[in-house]
């Protein structure tokens, strides 16, 4: 799945409060780079042209750590990170099942994921018709989506924003969190684990690094870590190394682990 997502393009107004962000993948085949994917809350579908208009749609489940790959030409590609909270609701699938997996749709959708990857196949390198034909599909699953199941996806939106929100870039916690929205902490974590594919606490985690991450270049390691909810620079560190796979310090100069093919992982289950 390796690609470089640089333009970034608007969320159609309808797709809002699904898909968090939209790019387009480009990619130079004669470039060597590692390309390094950080962790993520997030599920993502990625849609890639090949050639002889063939094509894949695949989904990418929330990483926990990071991942890093070789880059290499992708002709076009379009990359949705669907929102945290909506996933499960717009797959159809506990999105614990996808973390740390890249699995083709149709072993999700079956023959209407079949249908929809010849759809988008032929419709070339122009990213709006293929984002106007995904967007159409997702809307159409939102739509046959139960009460229950919008409930539920409400609930879990409502607890990933008290989990995140801050008070001096503080998380809640969970026991606050679960009273806070009147449910017990058992409850509160399978809604969290099945809807965003991580725990409570996996998700703190990785919201936190993606803070540090996101001011790296704004002030030093200590203060950042401090700011982020770390207790101190050495458990900052520590984590980082866990979930980097390298130290802050080698990331930020690019010396990055060895990368490793990226390949579609065997399939995990079908829904029609």
């Amino acid at each position: 799945m390796s690609a470089i997502w640089g333009q970034e393009v608007p969320v159609p107004g309808a797709l809002r409060p699904w898909v968090a962000d939209v790019r387009v993948a480009t990619a130079d085949a004669g470039r060597r780079r590692i390309l390094a994917h950080l962790p993520d809350t997030a599920t993502a579908l990625v849609f890639r042209a090949l050639d002889d208009r063939q094509g894949d749609l695949m989904v990418v489940g929330p990483r926990t750590r990071a991942v890093y790959h070789p880059g290499k030409h992708v002709p076009f590609g379009l990359r949705l990170r669907l929102r945290p909270s909506r996933a499960a609701l717009l797959l159809g699938v506990p999105v614990s099942e996808l973390a740390d997996r890249v699995v083709p749709l149709r072993e999700l959708w079956g023959a209407s994921g079949d249908r929809l990857v010849g759809e988008l196949s032929e419709q070339g390198h122009d990213h709006a018709p293929v984002l106007r034909r995904i967007g159409a599909e997702l809307l159409a699953r939102v739509s046959r989506a139960t009460s229950d199941d919008r409930s539920r996806s409400d609930l879990v939106r409502a607890a990933i924003t008290a989990l995140s929100a801050t008070s001096g870039d503080r998380p809640g916690r969970v026991p606050e969190v679960a009273r806070r929205l009147g449910v017990s902490e058992r409850h509160l974590r399978g809604l969290v684990t099945g809807g965003v594919g991580v725990s409570p606490k996996r998700l703190v985690r990785i919201h936190r690094l993606r803070t540090v991450l996101a001011r790296a270049q704004a002030g030093s390691w200590a203060r950042l870590a401090v700011e982020a909810g770390y207790y101190d620079q050495s458990h900052f560190t520590g984590e980082f190394r866990r979930t980097m796979g390298v130290s802050p310090g080698s990331f930020i100069t690019g010396r990055l682990p060895a990368p490793a093919p990226c390949r579609p992982e065997a399939p995990i289950m079908s829904h029609p």
